[in-house]
């Protein structure tokens, strides 16, 4: 990591940092002139984070895939400018990102404990477009997930006490997207498996190998077809869907996470490339 780099990733982690003091500040303490300057230093932090990605990508001449630090930097991006650009017609999401905001910051700060980051490029046979493709949906379905986890948890504490996480929204405006946006994380998952089926059948020569991660990836994306099944044709919604909304979300950590403890699997991120 080039100095540079470590200079915007710090100033990343005190951004989303301040951020999310600023956001206490807002929803627990009701000062709601902190808002204005929560939602600054937000798209502040999310600048920053995106020339450190730049940054990434000039410095090692390819798209951040490679390894626990670039893996964690992309998704983490991913989520950030998904609430950035859901927040424009769903404005109770600012205050949403004190659920997103830790999550954030727990990722990137483990992500550095795991070794340095190199700059070494990636190999041949790795330069191919369905790993960008398959990346790219990856990252949009784990970020979808991962709002749709925090509005179901937030949903279930509004509904013990309304009072609680005020500006929020209500019940039903919480339901309804994270409802949306798990519809849209099993859309991406859905392009992430095939083009993966794809990418792996020109490195391997098999569409599927019941790898470790492509099991987790496909009960995942069971799960949240049960969620999109149960909802539209069972009637779940509100607190049944949110409990499920949360608890599917474990299936993601471990299909994205989890493969780092996982020594026979060819997911591994810093030994795959």
């Amino acid at each position: 990591m080039i100095l540079l780099e470590k200079i915007l990733y710090y100033l990343i982690l005190a951004g989303y940092a301040v951020s999310a003091g600023a956001l206490f500040f807002v929803i627990f303490l009701r000062k709601d002139k902190w808002l204005p300057v929560a939602k600054r230093l937000i798209y502040g932090a999310v600048l920053l984070h995106t020339l450190e990605l730049a940054v990434r990508i000039i410095s090692t001449g390819h798209l951040p895939v490679k390894g626990d630090f670039e893996n964690a930097l992309a998704g983490t991006w991913f989520t950030m400018v998904l609430v950035l650009f859901l927040s424009r017609r769903w404005t109770s999401l600012w205050r949403a990102n004190i659920g997103l905001l830790p999550v954030v910051l727990l990722t990137l700060g483990w992500a550095s404990q795991t070794g340095p980051p190199d700059l070494d490029p990636l190999t041949p046979a790795y330069n191919s477009p369905w790993l960008w493709v398959h990346v790219f949906f990856a990252w949009f379905g784990y970020s979808a997930f991962l709002v749709a986890a925090v509005l179901g948890l937030f949903y279930l504490v509004k509904e013990r006490n309304p009072q609680r996480l005020a500006g929020l929204g209500d019940l039903r405006a919480l339901d309804d997207l994270a409802y949306r946006l798990v519809a849209f994380g099993f859309a991406m998952t859905t392009v992430m498996i095939a083009s993966g089926a794809i990418w792996a059948n020109d490195l391997y020569g098999s569409y599927w190998s019941w790898d470790p991660v492509e099991t987790w990836s496909l009960l995942s994306w069971l799960v949240y077809g049960l969620y999109l099944h149960l909802r539209t044709t069972a009637g779940w919604q509100g607190k049944k869907a949110a409990w499920l909304a949360v608890l599917a979300f474990i299936t993601v950590l471990i299909s994205f996470w989890g493969v780092n403890f996982i020594q026979d699997s060819y997911h591994v991120f810093q030994q795959m490339f």
